[in-house]
């Protein structure tokens, strides 16, 4: 039996598996919100309710809170707080 050919063929299914790193957003305000997500097709409109926490929400992109705003990608967090956005690393 060949070993090879079948631990090459699991590591590309796995590959192909894993999900693509995505930004989370995490609403800790008592109150829910709108957000602008805008990326390269285009924006929409989110309604995030208090304490809400949205994951993978885009791989790349811009957050707009009223005059705030954040470009976030990758395995980011984007934290909503007081009216504002913060983002950290996950």
């Amino acid at each position: 039996m060949k070993v090879l050919p079948f631990i090459g063929a699991a590591a590309i299914a796995l590959a192909i598996a894993a999900p693509a790193q995505a930004v989370d957003v995490t609403n800790e305000q008592e109150t829910d919100i709108q957000l602008t997500v805008s990326d390269s097709e285009g924006s929409e409109v989110v309604n995030i309710a208090a304490g809400e926490t949205i994951p993978n929400l885009c791989e790349k992109c811009k957050l707009v809170l009223g005059d705030e705003s954040a470009n976030v990608q990758g395995d980011q967090v984007a934290v909503i707080r007081s009216g504002k956005i913060s983002v950290r690393t996950n």
